[in-house]
């Protein structure tokens, strides 16, 4: 499958589809390569990096210049991540499965959501660019420049260590090593020096004669940390034991084999982190596949092209090649390193009709009594006791004498469907289990058999009270020193002719004897065990292969068996060995019953109370449905309530003032009538009792009146002014008149201003200018009174108005100021009727304030109108 991917041009990650194509006859999975060139230089884009995801089934991929591309071939998706200024290496994060690490030209190395696209961390301190990183216990990481080395927290992104070189050293490989997480360092010289992580204590140096001087390119180190290997350019590998640091054997690879790139291990699985295969890519860009234990070299991966880099997978299903051309390739590691061996199909062939199928039955019976009887299971025991293990040659047919197979042929091809499964073709020889050691595994599941455990923790207490009690001081249960060893059969922890050797013994004996062999192989062990001090290390002990002495290891296995007491021993809880039946396999009902029900019990429980909240949520958005509801009725009640107050209010204080405007108008009339009948009766007595001496006092009379003009046209002209700025301040309310209004306004203004002219010319003799004064100024007041009715009006409507306070106290100015005009005009008609009587003025001004009393308000209280002008 050739999956051609894009330039990414921009910051957004869009996720593509592809389909995978079936392994071709060479394994190759996938091929990654760009689909366009250069568009600045025209040139082919090449891939220099690539690296795979913790599960394996994800990989990365980028250039120099910072394109990076992940492409997960599980589900088929491919993406690349924005672009960076350039790339120096990539390596997915150990502390979290969701990020990548990248570096970068100067030095800092970012932290890349890979899924997202977004830069989430960043880590600066380096000067020079970053070549090597590892890891250690998830959280710490070893980054390396060829001066510079500096130990992160990935949980903070903070530096931890910075390991100081001395101005004339190069590093040529800086790492974290596997289990003991110690640090190793290859210089230029080619000397190798340890430390260890906790203190950065020096610990061990290795001199490049250990190898004979030849130039370090490469170290790798196997998964459970026990073997180291260094290769350098010519084809010579130095194969050291770290436990022992020690070199046991330089291993001279095949002529054909000039130079070697770089090597690299294979994990496979059970293997127990003790890594047997080897990938050397050699100086032509081929890959071999190296045999350690076999010193053989199994296969080689010789594609049309060179190859310039290798990567191998963490599961050790597939392998990266890097090619010289820029493309990357995806190979399937097991069709090097296991080739499937094909499973035929034996159908019985014909000779012809002379056949005695009957003979050969009784030949066939003849001879499995003969084995049966040879195969005792005494005879066995003492063939065991003897020699410690079975013939590798018999050991079929002693297990299947052991298991009592039944050969069910029938019935195991109505389990697998007719179908032959690749995984079980060697099943048969080579795990031929069966439930008589799984008793009781099942009744807890999916959590480990607490019962099975408590067993083997009374076995170690038992027969090593001390080792159970450092155990428990460190938090390590039996879920971490038993169950690993039980649910992988040992097979973890013990290389393959130690587990077939050690299933000799377990078939042959009770099925109690798999309980004590853990114990056995704790106490075999208790001074590494001593030695730990976290956690992470004893998890890592109880699922990798250590150092074990098998013989002691059964012997110790056996004392515990028949040296234990009857009240602990695990016999009193196990059954007996029991075969298959023939024809049939038998029912399993070893499920945790009790917890399945339970389950089921709690199931059917929460699913009643789910129904039951979601009632009661129901019923709860129903009863604040209600409750809302009921609140905005309440409140629009209440809102319609104030409305109808504040209306009623309104229309109170409207109607008080009303009232009050009506009073005062009628007092001014009364007024006006008071003084028009006075003015006559003045003017009737004057005619009857000088009806001589007009002509006489014509001359000092004009005089009179012509001062009295005097004052009486300033005080007109001052009503005047006051009408205006009354009828300014109408104008001006509420700034929102039509335009009509306006202009009506406008022409009344027009027409005042023609009548004043007329008063103007009229006043010709002193009578006709009193008659013209008294009734324009009564006229005015009267106008004046209707405005400030009207105005009162219209504020006592517009009661909401934060102004109408204002406007009230400025007419009530003006209306003093008005009360205070017409006590002047008054005064002057007093005087002109005390020259014309010759009555003092004091007895008019108390006749007019006994006039006022009887009408019982005040010239003042007459007054307090709103100014109205009449057309």
């Amino acid at each position: 499958m050739n999956l051609s991917v894009p330039l990414q041009a921009n910051t957004e990650v869009k996720k593509k589809l592809f389909k995978l194509k079936p392994l071709r006859r060479d394994g190759l999975l996938l091929n990654i390569r760009y689909s366009k060139t250069n568009a600045r230089t025209n040139a082919k884009i090449r891939f220099f990096h690539c690296c795979f995801h913790q599960t394996g089934h994800v990989i990365a991929a980028a250039d120099n210049d910072g394109h990076v591309y992940i492409v997960d071939f599980f589900s088929c998706k491919f993406w690349g991540l924005p672009k960076l200024e350039t790339c120096t290496f990539i390596r997915f994060s150990s502390f979290n499965e969701r990020e990548i690490l990248t570096g970068g030209s100067c030095g800092d190395i970012y932290i890349i959501d890979f899924d997202s696209g977004q830069i989430t961390g960043k880590l600066e301190g380096h000067k020079l660019p970053v070549n090597t990183v590892s890891f250690a216990n998830k959280v710490y990481c070893l980054s390396a420049s060829q001066y510079e080395a500096i130990i992160w927290d990935l949980q903070t992104n903070s530096k931890v260590q910075v390991l100081a070189l001395d101005k004339n050293s190069v590093l040529k490989f800086v790492s974290f090593m596997p289990v003991s997480n110690n640090i190793l360092a290859c210089f230029k010289d080619d000397l190798i020096q340890i430390w260890n992580n906790d203190k950065f204590e020096f610990i061990k140096q290795f001199l490049p004669n250990n190898w004979n001087n030849f130039s370090v390119r490469t170290i790798v180190f196997s998964r459970n940390g026990q073997v180291m290997i260094i290769a350098g350019y010519l084809p010579t590998l130095a194969i050291f034991l770290l436990d022992k640091w020690k070199l046991i054997k330089l291993v001279s690879l095949p002529e054909y084999i000039l130079t070697v790139k770089s090597v690299e291990f294979v994990t496979q699985p059970f293997d127990g982190g003790s890594n047997k295969i080897l990938t050397i890519l050699s100086g032509q860009g081929v890959v071999y596949f190296y045999d350690i234990e076999q010193n053989l070299i199994l296969s080689e991966l010789r594609p049309n092209r060179q190859i310039k880099k290798i990567e191998c997978c963490p599961n050790g299903t597939y392998i990266a090649c890097v090619m010289n051309d820029g493309e990357v390739e995806l190979y399937n590691l097991n069709q090097y390193i296991m080739p499937p061996a094909d499973v035929k199909v034996e159908r019985p062939k014909k000779v012809g009709s002379k056949v005695k199928p009957l003979k050969e039955c009784k030949n066939i019976g003849v001879i499995k009594s003969e084995i049966n009887n040879i195969l005792d299971i005494e005879k066995l025991k003492s063939i065991l006791k003897e020699f410690n293990e079975y013939p590798e040659a018999h050991r079929l047919t002693i297990w299947e004498k052991l298991l009592q197979l039944p050969n069910n042929i029938e019935q195991y091809n109505s389990v697998i469907n007719h179908t032959t499964v690749a995984a079980f073709k060697d099943l048969y020889s080579q795990y031929p289990l069966e439930m008589n050691w799984c008793q009781h595994w099942f009744e807890y599941y999916p959590l480990a058999p607490v019962n099975i455990l408590a067993m083997i923790e009374n076995l170690l207490m038992e027969h090593d009270p001390e080792l159970l009690h450092h155990l428990a001081s460190l938090n390590i249960t039996s879920n971490l020193y038993a169950w690993p060893l039980l649910e992988t059969a040992f097979s973890e922890v013990l290389t393959s002719k130690e587990w077939l050797l050690f299933w000799d013994h377990i078939l042959t004996n009770e099925p109690s004897f798999f309980l004590c062999a853990v114990v056995s192989y704790n106490i075999l062990h208790r001074d590494t065990l001593f030695s730990l001090k976290m956690l992470a290390e004893a998890d890592f002990f109880f699922h990798n292969q250590n150092p074990n002495n098998t013989k002691k290891f059964i012997q110790k296995t056996y004392y515990i068996l028949n040296h234990t007491s009857n009240k602990l021993h695990p016999r009193q809880y196990l059954e007996g060995f029991k075969s298959i039946e023939a024809g049939n396999y038998p029912l399993f009902i070893g499920y945790p019953k009790d917890t399945v029900d339970l389950q089921l019990e709690q199931m059917k429980f929460l699913n009643n109370e789910l129904v039951n909240m979601e009632a009661y949520e129901a019923d709860l958005l129903e009863q604040a449905k209600r409750k809302w509801e009921a609140c905005e009725c309440d409140k629009k009640v209440e809102e319609i309530k104030r409305h109808e107050e504040m209306k009623q209010v309104c229309l109170d204080r409207i109607k008080s003032e009303a009232e009050k405007v009506k009073s005062k108008h009628e007092e001014l009339l009364h007024l006006k009538k008071m003084l028009g009948d006075q003015e006559e009766m003045v003017f009737s007595d004057a005619r009857k009792k000088f009806p001589r001496i007009n002509t006489v006092l014509s001359s000092p009379c004009n005089t009179c009146w012509t001062d009295l003009q005097d004052k009486y046209i300033k005080k007109y002209a001052k009503l005047l002014k006051y009408k205006y700025r009354i009828q300014q301040f109408v104008d001006n309310d509420d700034g929102v008149r039509s335009a009509d209004e306006i202009e009506k306004l406008k022409k009344y203004q027009r027409k005042l201003e023609k009548e004043i002219d007329k008063v103007k010319k009229s006043l010709v003799s002193p009578e006709k200018l009193k008659q013209l004064n008294l009734a324009t100024n009564i006229v005015a007041v009267e106008s004046l009174i209707k405005d400030i009715e009207r105005q009162l009006h219209i504020d006592s409507e517009s009661s909401t108005n934060s102004n109408s306070n204002l406007k009230m106290e400025w007419l009530q100015k003006e209306t003093r100021e008005l009360e205070k005009s017409m006590s002047q005009v008054l005064d002057i008609l007093r005087e002109s009727r005390s020259r014309r009587s010759g009555k003092p003025s004091h007895e008019y001004r108390k006749e007019g304030e006994s006039s006022s009393h009887k009408g019982d308000t005040s010239p003042s209280e007459a007054c307090h109108k709103t100014v109205r002008f009449s057309s």
